[in-house]
């Protein structure tokens, strides 16, 4: 069957190919059949519909972003559903949307982002977040209807199900607790590999209902306010079957309320192997199983943030590193990177490409240096959201953090060419301006390798790039939406070693922000700060889009010098 096509600027009474796209996914699915794959133009789309048609074992149907999380859902403006999005159909492959239940919505609250009842379903490369966060939701799911970022469920009868490759976070109200809300919730057979969770009220990986027969593997789960994964058995659909002959192995459960942890009605086939469990308030919590080859150790992550801001690939010295069982893992990991020779436990397998890491051998040749990069940021929240941002060095992503209202350091390590000049950037990504509020990114302090450079510094520049390459307009002084603030740091300050104690690079924030510091008029060309630096907005006018002065310009994305 041809192939469909869905676009914000498309019509629901259009034929659904590339030149004539539909406009919603519900449309798309309503003309699709076996061996369709609908393609998902980039853009934001409203959640709360059901997709029911079904294909086949050979041809299964596929919903694909094309762009990984380019696609979009939130919550509609009225109307809708629990769910984000609910599928029915069974052979069906949904694979590399954003869902996003943190936009203001009309609708009723969102208890489960993508939930999947359709045997040999898979739900893979999403990335899935704030669902279930307002009391409203709360209200709801309490009264026994749960909530979930991804559940696969066997209610309706339907088996082997496949969660892959998916991010999955604030699921839950922060800072509360539950036992009906959770990270990945499979009530079937199936499968849970390479998925990253993380600030959940409940379990981050749960199972309960007709969950059995399920293979769960190479996971990363932190800061779950249950269990990082739960076995248990009870509530049965169908019968009074046990839970049992599931595998749990090669996961990494970290500095969660408990560590992994068997419930209910269990047989006695449920494995438990080669986990990294450590950090947790209770480890492990065994009913009828035993765990074997469990590390317990901290996993070294690149850059380990509770808030869920850091870096969680392995860092050279992880016990997670080797330590993994090859039996049934993933042949990739969450990055896509093949998994070689010997398997790594947790999502990311060590030196992954996709983001900067360590080398893949452990011992550093001799024109490496380890840097060491400490930022010290805190923000102004907006629509709940507060600011965050991406470090790059020489354009390649070490990592990312998302900042609170107090300062707080934000340790990163590159891997870098020894004595070479680099470029340390701190790149602001989601400015915006939320019912008034303007979202704002503050850098305090900048730390790299034990040498300071001060603010005023000619090798401090600011980049002034806009998302679709634009410049501001002339006299412009606003940070711009992707601006980056770039420390052109000498080829000293990365000479072989590390220093033991960091000096700092001081960007006072005090009253002062980027509006303050007057960027280049005429030339086209990137400016050097004159003042200590905020990467940040002031407060905003009615009009604003993206945390930009309320003047007369038309279209804050795309400005050009008058």
């Amino acid at each position: 069957m041809a192939d469909l096509y869905v676009s914000t600027t498309g019509s629901d009474s259009n034929s659904g190919t590339a030149g004539s796209p539909f406009k919603t996914i519900l449309k798309a699915s309503q003309a699709a059949g076996a061996g369709t794959t609908v393609h998902v133009a980039s853009g934001t789309y409203s959640g709360g519909f059901q997709t029911s048609a079904s294909g086949t074992a050979d041809a299964p149907i596929r919903y694909v972003s094309d762009v990984k999380w380019g696609a979009k859902i939130v919550p509609p403006s009225s109307g809708g559903d629990y769910e984000a999005w609910d599928n029915r159909g069974s052979n069906v492959v949904i694979d590399g949307f954003e869902i996003d239940g943190s936009v203001a919505g009309g609708g009723k609250p969102w208890l489960f982002g993508l939930y999947t009842a359709g045997s040999n379903s898979v739900v893979q490369n999403m990335k899935v977040h704030d669902i279930a966060t307002t009391s409203a939701a709360m209200s709801v799911a309490n009264t026994g209807q749960g909530g979930a970022g991804i559940m696969a469920d066997g209610w309706a009868g339907g088996t082997n199900m496949k969660v892959i490759g998916n991010e999955v976070y604030d699921i839950g109200p922060a800072g509360q607790s539950s036992s009906l809300v959770h990270g990945v919730y499979m009530s079937t057979t199936g499968e849970v590999k390479n998925n990253l969770i993380h600030q959940v009220v409940g379990d981050g990986i749960t199972t309960w209902h007709d969950a059995t027969n399920l293979t769960i593997m190479n996971n990363t789960v932190f800061q779950a306010n249950g269990a990082g994964i739960m076995i248990g058995g009870g509530g049965q659909y169908h019968g009074t079957p046990s839970h049992d002959y599931t595998k749990v192995a090669n996961n990494i459960i970290y500095d969660n309320a408990k560590g992994i942890e068997e419930y209910g009605t269990l047989g006695t086939h449920n494995t438990y192997s080669n986990n990294l469990v450590y950090g947790n308030d209770s480890n492990l919590l065994m009913k009828n199983g035993k765990a074997a080859s469990t590390i317990s150790a901290d996993p070294k992550f690149m850059n380990y943030d509770s808030d869920g801001g850091g870096n969680y690939h392995l860092s050279a010295g992880s016990p997670a590193v080797n330590a993994g069982t090859s039996s049934g893992a993933p042949t990739v990991d969450l990055d896509g990177n093949a998994r070689q020779g010997a398997v790594d436990v947790g999502a990311y397998e060590y030196g992954s490409t996709s983001a900067t890491t360590p080398p893949v051998t452990t011992t550093p040749v001799s024109t490496s240096s380890a840097a060491k990069i400490v930022v010290n940021a805190h923000g102004v929240a907006a629509g709940g959201k507060n600011a965050h941002f991406n470090l790059l060095v020489d354009g390649k992503k070490i990592g990312e953090a998302t900042v609170g209202t107090s300062a707080k350091d934000f340790a990163f390590t590159a891997d870098v060419s020894a004595d070479q000049a680099h470029k340390v950037q701190i790149q602001y990504d989601n400015d915006a301006v939320v019912k008034g509020q303007d979202r704002t990114l503050i850098v305090d302090k900048v730390t790299i390798n034990g040498s300071s450079v001060a603010p005023t510094a000619s090798t401090v520049t600011y980049d002034k790039g806009a998302l679709d390459g634009k410049d501001v307009a002339a006299g412009q002084t606003h940070m711009w939406w992707n601006g980056t603030l770039v420390v052109n740091a000498n080829k000293s300050l990365f000479a072989g070693t590390v220093a033991a104690k960091a000096a700092s690079l001081s960007v006072e924030s005090g009253d002062l922000d980027v509006y303050q510091h007057v960027v280049a008029q005429g030339t086209g060309g990137v400016s050097s700060f004159a003042e200590p630096v905020a990467l940040a907005d002031h407060a905003a006018g009615a009009a604003d889009l993206h945390g930009l002065a309320a003047m007369h310009w038309v279209d804050p994305l795309h400005l050009d010098a008058a």
